[in-house]
């Protein structure tokens, strides 16, 4: 396991598709995660968690800080 905070400019955008999961916890700002059609908003105070393989984007609505746990370690 790991853990390790990440900063993301507002409409910033990366690809997901990882082979490890991930718990994503924002601790300012607003994201945008997952494929068309079935993204969520994470606000900040909220986590979402990203499942290995999980198809898709993450995008920064607004400036965004997050705490980024990951398994196994990267």
């Amino acid at each position: 396991m790991s853990a390790y905070t990440s900063f993301f400019a507002a409409g910033a955008q990366a690809d997901l598709p990882a082979s490890y999961a991930e718990i994503w916890v924002v601790l300012s700002g607003v994201l945008r995660v997952g494929a068309q059609g079935d993204a969520v908003t994470v606000h900040a105070g909220e986590f979402v968690h990203v499942p290995e393989q999980t198809p898709g984007i993450v995008e920064a609505i607004e400036d965004t800080t997050l705490v980024c746990v990951s398994v196994p370690a990267q």
